[in-house]
């Protein structure tokens, strides 16, 4: 057993960073003498190496980074070692939805959200008010919502000196018009 960043493994955004003795990275040839390696520290189940090394993840959801099937993996020791993976539904889980906030008000295949950790990013064009709470009021436990700027900078076609041109006054103006007309 062993709690390390192993080389090949694929992180989330959930992990703390470790450097033991200088070193981030732990090479898979480390453990080649071993018929089974159970690792620990990597939150996403997972081989590594094409070995018979395995992380066997965490059976909660620490991060939206980590909206995979949680599992446990059961080690069976006899003349060879196998092991393989159980699907485990335990924990709340993260979803990310990305859509307009009429859809996701009013479409019915979001039912299945309304009770998970849902971070949601919005596809309408413009801001919309008071929206965290319209959007909460469906899916209450709401943790984070942006927006996908799909034209982000679109509109605006002049260089950066015509703005000298131009007032403080008329820059706030342009910038409040952009952004909630």
């Amino acid at each position: 057993m062993s709690h390390a960043f192993v080389a090949g493994g694929i992180e989330s955004d959930s992990e703390r960073k470790v450097s033991i003795g200088g070193t981030s990275r732990v090479a898979v040839d480390v453990y080649k003498d071993f018929g089974y390696v159970a690792l620990g520290h990597l939150h996403r189940p997972q081989q590594v190496g094409g070995q018979n090394i395995f992380y066997s993840g965490t059976p909660l959801q620490y991060s939206f980074s980590e909206e995979h099937q949680k599992s446990v993996r059961i080690i069976e020791v006899g003349q060879t070692i196998e092991s393989h993976t159980i699907d485990i539904p335990i924990g709340p889980k993260v979803v990310t939805l990305t859509d307009s906030i009429e859809n996701l008000l009013k479409k019915p295949e979001y039912k299945v959200n309304e009770d998970q950790l849902v971070r949601v990013k919005l596809t309408d064009t413009g801001y919309q008010l008071n929206v965290f709470d319209r959007v909460s009021s469906r899916f209450r436990n709401l943790l984070d919502l942006s927006y996908v700027a799909l034209n982000a900078g679109a509109e605006f076609g002049g260089s950066t000196s015509e703005l000298t041109h131009l007032s403080p006054d008329e820059i706030v103006q342009q910038y409040v018009h952009a952004v909630h007309v």
